[in-house]
């Protein structure tokens, strides 16, 4: 009897904390800047791209949130899930992606942007 209820508890347990993180997000900031002035961009769209993959299932969904920037060209955007990139575009700007992690070593292992860090993006003005 005691096993048996040991093992609904762990089970319970497993449940719980993997219902919790399924809706965890994690919250990067930075700024987009002009590449060659240096200057804020207000008003740029950033978009946190995601994926939603299930447990136990082979394909997956993309998901995004956006957000914009402010008159210093900051932002703060929370993405939920298994963040991938950040899409930011700007009319005049060529648009730019931002990889929000990268695979490192042997065997490979992916190593995420740490959201601590605060991110800056240049983008570079349209060649006429």
């Amino acid at each position: 009897m005691p096993d048996l209820l040991y093992r609904n508890i762990n089970t319970c347990l497993f449940l719980v904390v993997i219902s919790v993180c399924m809706g965890c997000s994690t919250t990067y900031h930075g700024m987009v800047k002009d590449s060659q002035t240096e200057l804020p961009i207000e008003g740029a769209s950033v978009e946190g791209i995601y994926s939603s993959r299930k447990p136990f299932h082979l394909n997956f969904d993309m998901g995004s949130i956006k957000t914009t920037t402010d008159i210093n060209g900051l932002f703060t955007i929370a993405i939920p899930r298994n963040p991938c990139y950040l899409w930011v575009e700007k009319d005049g700007y060529d648009a730019l992606k931002f990889k929000l992690g990268k695979w490192v070593g042997k065997p490979l292992k992916l190593v995420r942007w740490d959201p601590k860090e605060p991110i800056v993006i240049k983008l570079k003005k349209w060649q006429e």
